[in-house]
């Protein structure tokens, strides 16, 4: 290996932290950064890892989020006090 520096391990585990799903606040405190913008520099994403965010959107699909095509079926009132 060239170029390697030990504090490079700090930017792999990061990344690979965000990567698994771990939440970025919880990367923040695990590196002992102040602020979540420094940690946000060690993340790295690859585009691939980016997919799932994509992906979400596919779920739902065959959902319409069209208001117009929402039915109201009224209820009847109920004579009961």
């Amino acid at each position: 290996m060239t170029d390697f520096h030990f504090h490079d391990l700090r930017h792999t585990c990061a990344t690979r932290m965000v990567q698994a799903g771990v939440d970025l606040y919880k990367v923040q405190r695990l590196l002992g950064h102040k602020s979540p913008i420094m940690t946000q520099r060690y993340a790295h994403h690859y585009p691939e890892s980016l997919r799932d965010g994509i992906e979400v959107l596919d779920v739902g699909r065959g959902v319409s989020t069209n208001l117009a095509q929402l039915r109201v079926v009224p209820q009847a009132e109920s004579a009961s006090c």
